[in-house]
């Protein structure tokens, strides 16, 4: 496990391309979301409880919350590691906490946190979060946290 990940399930690389900078040549800050986004579906799909297999149950993951954090700039080309884990899970939401960093200098770059609520497609009425979602996601992180440091490398993709 990359030392920086320490402590979460999932990370995933990104390169900063030059449309995710503004004119001071550093990540725009709402670009953040879009990384939580990244971060968050690769987890998912590392999970085995993708989007398309929430979605396939007529099910959609709202966002209810979100913040950001800014620690340090991000400039384009940077590499960045993406680290994302589900700090909490009730019966109707669920909490995904990120934490950015360039692994260049090993820098936080951001972190922060999403919360979730699954709502029927149809009705967008809160329904409980499936036993199937569950069982993958407490799995997923159950094996994290067992996993030698040396083990976990593979997870960073």
């Amino acid at each position: 496990m990359h030392e920086l990940a320490r402590g979460f399930a999932n990370c995933h690389r990104i390169r900063v391309r030059y449309a995710d900078t503004d004119q001071m040549g550093v990540v725009y800050y709402g670009n953040f979301l879009t990384f939580f986004e990244v971060g968050r579906t690769e987890y998912l799909r590392s999970a085995g409880a993708d989007y398309k297999t929430i979605e396939a149950t007529r099910v959609t993951a709202a966002v209810i919350e979100a913040r950001v954090r800014y620690a340090a700039p991000a400039r384009f080309d940077d590499e960045l590691l993406i680290c994302t884990r589900v700090a909490e899970m009730g019966r109707l939401r669920f909490r995904f906490e990120y934490a950015i960093w360039r692994e260049a200098d090993c820098t936080l770059v951001a972190s922060g946190h999403t919360e979730h609520v699954l709502l029927q497609h149809d009705s967008l009425r809160p329904v409980r979060v499936p036993d199937e979602i569950r069982g993958s996601i407490e799995r997923f992180e159950a094996a994290a946290r067992s996993r030698a440091p040396a083990a976990a490398s593979a997870a960073v993709g």
